[in-house]
């Protein structure tokens, strides 16, 4: 009697290769697909971000400017200092309370100044205010000090650009470097990069990645404005 010989049971070596290789595919799908998930999540989160910080900002920045305190009827309560196309310094006097904690001190003129940290972008925008004795005292004359002193407080980090104009009328700019007229409105222009822009133009300068900067800014910045109107200029 011829015995039978059974195939004992299992993959082949061409099994197995094919199997692994749909393995590999599935595996660079589902990284792919994770990637973009994560990318768009931290976008989208990162968009958030700068939006709250924008209007914290620009909040903070309209209560001062709509109080402003125009000094002799022109407009030599402001002191705008540039350097290139962000404003690194910006002092007036406002009609605001302090930023003290006090809550029985007083709404009274005092010095208020916004300054800009550091040589490129990012910057970090910092506000100081002085006090009302201060600026009574003084006649409205502004403080000496290079700096904004130990009184200043971040209002923001990871800014690319922060600019202030003032104007007539929206179409009509007044360039306080030779006219004393008061303005009317005030613009302010605030450009922010989230963390991710941040960490990824970090590894672009250090030669860890190979993106183009431009497109980084462009996909990672937001650029946020706002018109106010000044009291003193109604």
């Amino acid at each position: 009697m011829t015995g039978i010989i059974r195939r004992a049971g299992g993959f082949t070596l061409v099994e197995l290769l094919v199997a692994v290789g749909i393995t590999a595919v599935l595996a660079g799908v589902l990284l792919a697909i994770t990637s973009n998930t994560l990318r768009i999540w931290e976008r989208s989160v990162g968009s958030l971000v700068m939006e709250n910080q924008a209007e914290l900002i620009l909040t903070r920045f309209s209560q001062d400017v709509e109080s402003l305190v125009a000094r002799d009827d022109s407009s030599e309560g402001i002191v705008l200092m540039s350097t290139g196309t962000p404003t690194a310094r910006l002092s007036f006097f406002s009609d605001v309370a302090g930023t003290s904690g006090d809550e029985g001190e007083p709404v009274a003129p005092r010095e208020v100044i916004y300054e800009l940290e550091g040589d490129a972008p990012p910057y970090r925008l910092f506000r100081a205010e002085g006090t009302a004795e201060d600026a009574l005292a003084t006649g409205l004359a502004f403080s000496d000090d290079t700096r904004i002193g130990d009184n200043e407080y971040l209002l923001g980090e990871f800014i690319e650009g922060w600019s202030v104009s003032f104007w007539r009328e929206p179409d009509v700019e007044i360039d306080l470097t030779i006219s004393t007229e008061v303005p009317r409105l005030a613009r302010g222009e605030l450009t922010l990069i989230s963390a991710d822009g941040v960490s990824r133009l970090a590894a672009v300068a250090t030669g860890l990645a190979h993106e183009s900067a431009a497109d980084i800014r462009q996909q990672t910045t937001q650029t946020f404005m706002r018109w106010m109107q000044l009291r003193s200029g109604r």
